[in-house]
């Protein structure tokens, strides 16, 4: 006969003996309930509920980091994030990795001070490399960062969201598996290139605000990519050629105000299968700034000429 306590001593109960439901689910679940959570530091919090979740955090596929949520200083934050990692069960993958350096009082005195930012991203990038991430996320509000060669040439990476970096070299990138690509308020020298060489597999290319110096180039183009949305891109001469692009957004400004919006010349747009297309200006332009804007919107409409569903918003134009 078997022991009458063991069912007892294999349920979690509350004190008022009510079975405690969430601890019984399988870790599984568990670790995606965690996942949930807008940061590491709070899924950490959950080893001192017993001792079936003493070890739990640690085997959590997706790791998000943010300053936002550590109230002392960069260097707790560093201390809890490289503590973290090296911490994890071993036996275990992390899919997803978010690290978020935004700005708080006292967090820019800091850097001032000799924090090293940029190294502290990097040490992340190269465990994403080393552990084989999918999914990586990078955003520093406090300094402009230069993705590493390391995560360029991430060959395992299947999304990349970059927050006001210096995309400069996207160009000689090689990241044959990134499906996903975002990037946002980043900054690019004279060329910014994402085109099949660099991408090959990539989907869907969200850019929200970019600005270029003078003279800067955006050549974007891709047989596999068929979501675009340019918001906010600020460079002087655009090429688009996406023969596959399903859906095509362009925002002659950022909805939250930001970025400049100026684009002096659609050389070339080659978009022949686009299904929904939305062309929108948030205000009148100035043509002394932006050149000929009548131009500019008659060659990017005729490069959409095939759109079953086309939203247009736009200023006064003369009609050719």
């Amino acid at each position: 006969m078997g022991d009458p306590n063991k069912s007892k001593r294999n349920r979690a109960a509350k004190p008022d003996g009510e079975v405690d439901r969430l601890s019984n689910l399988p870790d599984f679940i568990i670790h995606q309930i965690l996942g949930f959570l807008p940061d590491t530091k709070f899924a950490a919090q959950t080893c001192v509920l017993s001792k079936r979740w003493k070890n739990l955090w640690t085997s959590v596929s997706d790791l998000r980091f943010d300053t936002i949520y550590f109230s002392k200083n960069l260097r707790s934050f560093e201390k809890f994030m490289l503590y973290a990692l090296l911490r994890r069960d071993h036996h275990s993958t992390v899919r997803t990795l978010a690290l978020s350096i935004n700005y708080k009082e006292g967090f820019g005195d800091e850097v001032s001070s000799g924090f090293d930012v940029a190294g502290l991203i990097n040490w992340v990038v190269q465990y994403a490399v080393d552990h084989g991430v999918r999914h990586v996320y990078l955003s520093s509000r406090s300094m402009r960062f230069r993705p590493s060669p390391a995560l360029l040439g991430c060959r395992a990476l299947k999304t990349l969201e970059l927050n006001n970096a210096d995309v400069s070299g996207l160009s000689s990138a090689c990241l044959p598996a990134v499906t996903n690509l975002v990037l946002k308020e980043c900054f690019f020298d004279e060329f910014l290139y994402v085109t099949e060489s660099t991408f090959p597999n990539l989907a869907n290319l969200d850019i929200c605000v970019a600005y270029g110096i003078d003279d800067s180039v955006t050549k974007l183009s891709g047989t596999k990519l068929v979501y675009l949305k340019m918001e906010g891109l600020c460079c002087d001469e655009v090429q688009l050629a996406a023969p596959n692009l399903q859906v095509f957004k362009f925002l002659h400004k950022a909805e939250n105000g930001y970025g400049s919006g100026w684009i002096m010349d659609f050389l070339d747009v080659d978009l022949p299968s686009v299904q929904y297309a939305e062309v929108l200006f948030y205000e009148c332009v100035d043509p002394a700034v932006e050149g000929n804007i009548e131009d500019q919107f008659l060659r990017l409409l005729d490069g959409i000429r095939n759109a079953v569903s086309l939203t247009l918003r736009v200023p006064p134009l003369k009609v050719c």
